[in-house]
């Protein structure tokens, strides 16, 4: 993910110089909470993680940079809270919002000449539901935070060799059994003597205490409940071509030809019946997802296209659709935006599914979708079967199905000449095998793979960079040229 945020912003950074609006910009990066360690998440030595109310769930880091900001290569220490950014950037923007009734404040000057903050508290959070599995309730006032009943399921301190991948680190979780503790309980910090959270003062201080406590019960009169809507039998995908929906939505569909980016997971509740295969396959399972579309342009609402576009239409196709010119070169997708407005056959008639000339194609090596007809070269990926919904759900770690994720040498060389083709049209399922009867198609297909393969560009996997190591950024991970 970091690889992918550096290259995206990057190219996000190089687009704005090149068209000479980089020093008119102002960029803001901020994470929305602390880190996971159950998932190489790290926040140490603030305590607690992700989903806790602790410092380490809560705090999180930010930059900004560009147009505006006098004070360079300087950190901020000022209390900020996420509802502090809207009316933060209006202003950096030239504008202003006069709202008694909002959160947040405007620290545009506070930020950008290294003033104190206009902010002295905040709620870290009430939940109103039952159990809080997330915390029940926190809030700051100055230096001190009282936090009230269950704080969330990670309550230590987690150093960075402890944070990795399949590392079993003990969560806490709500004791219905023992509630009252949980919901009568208060723990006091001192975050600026203790920032670590170690020294619970509430004893020390009962006043303190009171007093907060009173200030979470004012926050309740206003707060607006929490909505978490149940399940709607209206969305049922019977009612949809097999798709979920909103019910309430309006919206132009796909039928699971088109987008998303690949198929469900097989092991993780993913599901994709009745096509073949799964997500790191080359099957339709794994390469057709669903997509749709709404708002300004969209002629016919509440219909379903059923036209070929692969995930490289859609730059030009929203490019024109904002009345842009999306003719670039050599690019390889098409403008289909005025074949989705009028329900048009597509303009596509051919893409590539993959194409991975590694010794070792984990997920699929080759395929070439072509009018009907579709072709398999070589090793198809670890989901090679239909797998019905009630074979997968929460809690079931199918073996057979895991187990398929492993493959050896000798069965990547069982694979090495074998070809499948499909006509999809008729056989959306690739029950089929039809390669021993059409061996024209075949040998035509494996020759429009080869022109391909002319084209293509080597795959570029970069090893790890040193310079991205927490231990030169104050403990986060970084891309290194940030």
């Amino acid at each position: 993910m970091v690889t992918a945020m550096d290259e995206a912003i990057g190219n996000i950074t190089q687009a704005l110089k090149d068209r000479n609006m980089f020093d008119d910009t102002l960029i803001l990066f901020t994470a929305d909470n602390g880190g996971w360690p159950t998932f190489a998440g790290n926040n140490y030595p603030l305590r607690g993680s992700k989903i806790t109310i602790f410092e380490g769930g809560t705090r999180a880091a930010s930059f900004i940079t560009g147009s505006g900001i006098d004070a360079k290569n300087k950190t901020y220490d000022g209390m900020l809270h996420a509802v502090d950014w809207m009316p933060t950037l209006v202003s950096a923007a030239g504008g202003s919002i006069s709202n008694p009734d909002m959160d947040g404040i405007n620290q545009w000057d506070n930020i950008r000449n290294l003033r104190p903050s206009d902010r002295t508290g905040f709620v870290y959070n009430l939940d109103d539901k039952f159990p809080p599995v997330n915390g029940h309730a926190a809030i700051r006032d100055g230096k001190f935070k009282l936090i009230k009943g269950f704080p969330g399921p990670y309550p230590g301190w987690y150093k960075p060799d402890t944070a990795e991948i399949g590392q079993k680190i003990k969560e806490i979780h709500y004791d219905l059994k023992n509630r009252t503790s949980w919901e009568l309980g208060y723990m006091l910090f001192d975050l600026d003597a203790d920032p670590t959270e170690h020294y619970d003062l509430s004893g020390k201080h009962p006043e303190v205490v009171s007093k907060m406590s009173k200030m979470i019960e004012e926050y309740k009169k206003k707060m607006i409940p929490a909505n978490s809507p149940g399940n709607d039998p209206d969305s049922d995908p019977s009612k949809y071509d097999g798709f979920w929906t909103p019910e309430e939505c309006k919206v132009m569909r796909w039928n699971p030809e088109k987008d998303k980016n690949n198929g469900g997971w097989i092991p993780y509740f993913g599901n994709n019946y009745p096509l073949r295969g799964g997500k790191i396959t080359v099957f339709e399972g794994g390469t057709r997802a669903t997509a749709f579309i709404t708002g300004a342009g969209i002629t016919y609402r509440n219909a379903t296209y059923n036209g070929i576009i692969h995930a490289v239409d859609w730059m030009p196709t929203l490019i024109g659709a904002a009345g842009g010119d999306p003719t670039y070169g050599d690019m390889d997708g098409i403008n289909q935006w005025i074949f989705i407005q009028t329900l048009s056959d597509s303009a596509r008639s051919e893409f590539i599914y993959n194409l991975d000339d590694t010794p070792f194609p984990l997920t699929g090596k080759a395929a070439i979708r072509s009018g009907d007809y579709k072709l398999i070269e070589g090793y198809p990926g670890p989901y090679p079967n239909w797998y019905k919904p009630d074979t997968v759900y929460e809690g079931l770690y199918n073996k057979s199905l895991y187990e398929e994720q492993s493959i050896s040498e000798v069965e990547f060389k069982m694979y090495a000449d074998k070809v499948m083709l499909f006509n999809i049209a008729e056989d959306p399922t690739e029950h089929y095998d039809l390669s021993e009867k059409r061996p024209d198609i075949v040998k035509n297909l494996q020759a429009r793979l080869d022109e391909y393969r002319k084209q293509m560009v080597k795959a570029n996997y970069p090893p790890n960079d040193k310079n991205g190591d927490p231990k030169y950024y104050d403990g986060y991970w970084s891309p290194g040229w940030c």
